[in-house]
C-alpha cells in the first residue's frame, strides 16, 4: 500500500505528476477504459508515491496529447480500492479536476504552486 497516502484518504489535494504512458483497463463489465501512467507524485512537493495509474476522463482533454516526460497538477481525492485480484486493497485518486501542464522553471522562477 501506499503508505503516504494513508493519511491523505477521503481528502483533496493538489498533486503534480510526470506523465509516463496511457493505456487501458477492462471493467467488470468487459468495458475497456483509457489509462495513465503517471510517476513521481507529489504533493507540496514532497514525494508521495512513486508510480500510480488514473482513469483517462474528460478533465484530461483541456491539455491535449501528453508526452513522455510531461509534468502535470491536478486535485485529487485519496481513495481506497480493490486491486483486480479482487483481495488486495491500495489507495488511489479519484475525482480528478483542475488538471493542467505545468511550465518548467526559468531562471528560478517557481511556476509550479504545488511544487513550492
Amino acid at each position: 500500500m501506499r503508505d503516504k497516502l494513508k493519511t491523505k484518504v477521503g481528502v483533496r489535494k493538489i498533486f503534480t505528476g510526470i506523465f509516463e504512458q496511457y493505456g487501458f483497463v477492462k471493467d467488470k463489465e468487459g468495458n475497456v477504459k483509457s489509462t495513465i501512467l503517471l510517476t513521481d507524485i507529489r504533493s507540496k512537493g514532497e514525494p508521495t508515491t512513486d508510480h500510480i495509474w488514473v482513469e483517462k476522463t474528460t478533465e484530461f482533454e483541456p491539455i491535449g496529447v501528453m508526452a513522455k516526460g510531461d509534468k502535470i497538477m491536478f486535485s485529487a481525492r485519496v481513495m481506497p480500492y480493490k486491486k483486480k485480484n479482487g483481495t488486495q486493497i491500495d489507495l488511489g485518486f479519484t475525482h480528478l479536476t483542475k488538471i493542467r501542464t505545468c511550465v518548467p522553471q526559468v531562471s528560478g522562477v517557481k511556476n509550479d504552486p504545488g511544487n513550492p
